[in-house]
């Protein structure tokens, strides 16, 4: 039998074959099907910045994955936008004529929502899997001021003090106003006050 050719390859540590060629001369061959000419451009390119293939590829590779993943984050923001404009109009709907929780929870679970005590607020959540689909104040108005407009807290909620303090802050103002009209001194007496002076 004839010598087999004088070609032999072997993986490197970037998984690309090196062979030794006609005149010794070390090429990477194309792990991939690949234009010669373009590849033995690629090649030249990886010297003049002294590095291997392999770690280009590599780099690549890294590149367009996180542009894909970038491209899918802004498609899921626009899809995002898109519910919490439709979540908006759907609690400004629900809450127009509510008077209280209850007629609130009924008018939200008749468009498919509902409201849940979550930390110091409210989540909007689907009431039939149970998902959060967002912060009751991304689409409406805050806890507090849902507390002030219905004059209780959310029944159930974890942190009832939260509802005292918007409540109490309520009850106060009043109370304020009230002081500082009585703590002026009438018209008349001014007026009375002022004549006698210039008497």
């Amino acid at each position: 039998k004839s010598p087999a050719p004088s070609v032999r390859g072997f993986c490197v540590g970037d998984s690309l074959t090196l062979v030794w060629q006609a005149g010794g001369l070390m090429m990477y061959n194309a792990p991939f099907p690949c234009d010669p000419q373009l590849w033995q451009r690629f090649l030249e390119t990886c010297q003049g910045r002294d590095e291997s293939p392999g770690a280009v590829l590599r780099d690549l590779v890294r590149r367009e994955v996180q542009r894909h993943a970038r491209r899918s984050a802004r498609s899921d923001e626009v899809i995002d936008e898109q519910l919490l404009v439709r979540l908006r109009a759907s609690v400004a709907e629900s809450l127009v004529n509510a008077r209280n929780w209850e007629q609130a929870q009924a008018a939200l679970h008749l468009r498919g929502l509902a409201y849940v005590a979550a930390g110091g607020g409210l989540n909007l959540i689907d009431p039939e899997t149970g998902e959060v689909l967002c912060k009751g104040s991304q689409v409406g108005p805050g806890y507090m001021d849902l507390v002030r407009r219905f004059g209780t807290g959310f029944p159930g909620h974890a942190r009832p003090g939260l509802a005292a303090l918007a409540l109490a802050a309520v009850q106060a103002k009043p109370s304020a106003r009230k002081t500082s009209r009585t703590d002026r001194a009438p018209l008349s007496t001014i007026s009375a006050s002022s004549s006698s002076l210039q008497l």
